[in-house]
């Protein structure tokens, strides 16, 4: 769906007072922690639109049946021309009359997004269905905290527009207009601190939606290895899949059970891996997350430079999260993802452990 046709069904279903831009299962676990704290603490009766969205390199990481459930009641695909024959100019400076001069009293509706306010489209949903707009910030992972978000989701084509809104975003931020529902803030030392009552908001929505797959539970003496979505012309001699590859047969060799979780993205992992003896390859469409709880969580959670890895320091107290980027040949690696991984390590190393040989690993886990 076009914008447009996203008011035109919002209107038609004047019940909607959630609406959230989601492109991941991580963006969709902190759209139900909102919901989740919305109808236990404040007792609201929530009833929630999806916007499914396209990445412009890897498209859909979600169907609307991996969406739409208790907390979420309707779910519709984000059209890739989605501001096609909208006059945002127009609605942007409503938007700005509204919230800071007229300051309307009518039913509002929550605008999530994830790492940055759906200005934008808060701004056509405010003009066009003449309902009270409060933008939200959700989690979107790592890069959030390393300052290392792509800006690949620029809503409109104008660039004197982009820059105009880029600046009342600045301004909003600064008025406290822009409620951030983020797992971790910096305290007055400039360092990350987990907010609990969050973090706790996406537990209690993991453990009501534990997926418990056919056959699938995760034992304790077991490995979850995630995978990273590189592009893979940025990769020489597949120096990421001969890592993986060592640390599974050193954890093979401990009797550990290995899990393989791509990113929703990947393919390239499950497909080099899937013959591989003794190794159960989990739903990439599902947030590992999701799979984990107190009776099945496992002993390591292994990656690169993943969100999971800090997921798990947050939700799982008796897993270490095991960071692999030491082990990497760092001259088959593209520098945009040396970057990546000097700035994950800067920002969440106190949070992993770092293995520099293959030697560390089998020292650590015998």
């Amino acid at each position: 769906m076009k914008a447009k046709e996203v008011v035109t069904f919002i209107n038609n279903h004047p019940d909607i007072n959630l609406v959230a831009l989601i492109y991941t299962p991580w963006h969709l676990n902190g759209v139900k922690a909102y919901i989740y704290e919305q109808t236990t603490k404040y007792q609201k009766v929530v009833n929630a639109l999806c916007i499914i969205c396209k990445h412009p390199d890897t498209g859909y990481a979600l169907s609307s049946q991996d969406v739409v459930d208790e907390y979420v009641k309707y779910a519709i695909y984000e059209d890739s021309k989605f501001y096609e024959g909208e006059s945002v100019w127009i609605d942007v400076l409503q938007f700005l009359k509204d919230r800071f001069i007229k300051r309307k009293s009518k039913k509002g509706i929550d605008v999530l997004k994830a790492a940055e306010p759906a200005f934008k489209f808060g701004s056509v949903l405010n003009n066009k269905c003449k309902k009270n707009i409060r933008l939200i910030i959700i989690d979107e992972g790592v890069a959030m905290y390393m300052g290392t978000l792509s800006d690949f989701n620029r809503e409109h084509s104008n660039l004197v527009l982009y820059y105009f809104v880029r600046i009342i975003k600045k301004i909003m931020y600064l008025s406290n207009e822009v409620l951030h529902y983020v797992l971790l803030e910096k305290d007055k030392k400039g360092e990350l601190q987990i907010n609990q009552q969050i973090a706790d908001n996406y537990i209690s929505v993991f453990k009501k939606h534990f997926v418990c797959l056919p056959n699938i539970k995760i034992k304790r003496k077991s490995v979850v290895l995630c995978t990273s979505a590189w592009k893979r012309e940025c990769i020489k001699n597949d120096t990421d899949l001969f890592v993986v590859e060592k640390v599974i047969n050193i954890f093979q060799q401990y009797n550990f059970f290995i899990y393989l979780k791509p990113h929703p993205r990947d393919t390239f992992f499950a497909a080099n891996l899937s013959k591989k003896k003794q190794i159960t390859i989990l739903d990439g469409s599902q947030a590992i997350e999701s799979m984990f709880c107190e009776d099945y969580s496992p002993m390591y959670v292994v990656s690169f430079s993943s969100t999971v890895l800090v997921s798990a320091k947050i939700f799982l107290p008796n897993t270490l999260p095991m960071c692999l980027s030491n082990l990497l040949d760092r001259n088959l690696i593209a520098r945009i993802y040396l970057n990546e991984i000097d700035r994950f390590k800067a920002t969440f190393g106190s949070m992993c452990y770092y293995p520099s040989s293959f030697d560390d690993i089998i020292h650590k886990i015998s």
